[in-house]
C-alpha cells in the first residue's frame, strides 16, 4: 500500500466518486481507477461498493480510511513543523566551543538573536569529552566555535576573531623580572589550568609539548575568578586570554607577560556543516556571531 492509495481512499470517501476525487487530486479518472484496482488486488478485498452511483466504503475500506487519516494528518503536521523550522518560527541551535572562555562573550549575542527568533532555543553543550568537530560531523552540534580547523569537505569555516593567551602571575613572582615567558620557565612552576585534559590544551600542544616541557605541578580550576585568586595568593601561575584577565590586571596585584617571543594567538572560527538546507536561523546566528563578537570582545578589554 502506497501513500497515493491512502490519498485516493480519503479523497473518494470525501467526494463520493472517482470524478470528484480526480478533481481534488488533480489526476485523471482513469489513473485513479487504475490505482484503485491495484489497491484492491493487493488487499484482496473491495474498498468501495457502488450504491446509487455513489462509491461507499466497505468494512475493509473503512480500515484503510482510518489509517489514511492518521498517516496523512501526521505527514501534514510534519511538513508544517519542518516549514516552521526552516523559517525560524521554532527550532534549536546546539552550540559548543573548544574553550569555555568563549562563553563569556556569547550572552549578548544570544540576547540579540532571541529578539528576532524568540522561539528558537540555543542549547550550549559544555560537558562533551569528545572532539567538538567530531560532534559537529556526527550531527550532535549545529554550530561549533573552534581555533583548530580540521580539514573536511563537509565543514564550512568562517573567520571569527584572534585572541592572545598570556601568562598571569603574582606581581612579586620572579617572572616579573622577565620580558617574556618561555617554555622552559614552566618546569619549576605550578600551572593552574581550566583544562581537564591538559594534554590537549592549546598551551601544551602549541608550546610545551614541542619542547618536551611538563610543569612541576598542574592544578585544575575551572572558574576564572578562583584561578586568579590562587594566582594572587602566589599558589601558581595561569595562562588565559588577555581579554579575560585585563580588568583584574588593572586593579589587583597581578601581572602578565606574553608566551614566547612570538606570542601565542588563537585564531577562532565558526564551524558549521555545508548543507544547502540549513535553517535560516542558523545562518543568521552565525552572521550575528561574525558581526557582533569583535565589538563585545573589545568591550571586555576596555
Amino acid at each position: 500500500m502506497e501513500l497515493r492509495h491512502l490519498k485516493l481512499v480519503k479523497a473518494v470517501s470525501e467526494e463520493g466518486s472517482l470524478t470528484g476525487a480526480a478533481e481534488q487530486l488533480h489526476l485523471s479518472q482513469s489513473a485513479l481507477s487504475h490505482q484503485l484496482r491495484k489497491l484492491e488486488e493487493e488487499l484482496g478485498a473491495s474498498v468501495f461498493n457502488r450504491i446509487n452511483k455513489k462509491l461507499v466504503l466497505t468494512q475493509a475500506g473503512e480500515k484503510v480510511l482510518e489509517s489514511a487519516r492518521k498517516i496523512l494528518d501526521e505527514l501534514s503536521k510534519t511538513r508544517r513543523e519542518i516549514a516552521q523550522l526552516m523559517d525560524g518560527e521554532s527550532g534549536l541551535i546546539r552550540l559548543s566551543t573548544e574553550c569555555y572562555t568563549s562563553y563569556h562573550w556569547l550572552p549578548p549575542i544570544i540576547k540579540a538573536f532571541n529578539k528576532r527568533y524568540p522561539k528558537v532555543e540555543i542549547e550550549i553543550k559544555t560537558d562533551s569529552d569528545t572532539s567538538t568537530i567530531k560532534n559537529l560531523l556526527e550531527g550532535e552540534l549545529d554550530v561549533a566555535l573552534v581555533h583548530e580547523a580540521v580539514k573536511d569537505s563537509n565543514i564550512r569555516y568562517t573567520k571569527l576573531l584572534d585572541d592572545e593567551l598570556v601568562t598571569i602571575f603574582n606581581a612579586d613572582h620572579p617572572f616579573s623580572e622577565k620580558e617574556v615567558v618561555l617554555p622552559s620557565d614552566f618546569k619549576e612552576e605550578t600551572l593552574i589550568t581550566h583544562s581537564k585534559n591538559f594534554e590537549s590544551s592549546t598551551l601544551n600542544q602549541k608550546v610545551l609539548k614541542r619542547y618536551n616541557i611538563t610543569p612541576a605541578n598542574i592544578t585544575y580550576v575551572q572558574l576564572t575568578g578562583a584561578a586568579l585568586e590562587m594566582v594572587r595568593a602566589d599558589l601558581g601561575v595561569t595562562v588565559m586570554p588577555y581579554w579575560m584577565a585585563s580588568n583584574h590586571l588593572n586593579h589587583t596585584a597581578l601581572s602578565y607577560l606574553p608566551l614566547t617571543r612570538q606570542g601565542l594567538l588563537r585564531k577562532w572560527k565558526i564551524a558549521t556543516l555545508k548543507d544547502q538546507h540549513t535553517p535560516s536561523y542558523i545562518r543568521h546566528f552565525t552572521q550575528l556571531l561574525k558581526e557582533k563578537q569583535q565589538q563585545i570582545y573589545d568591550r571586555f578589554e576596555e
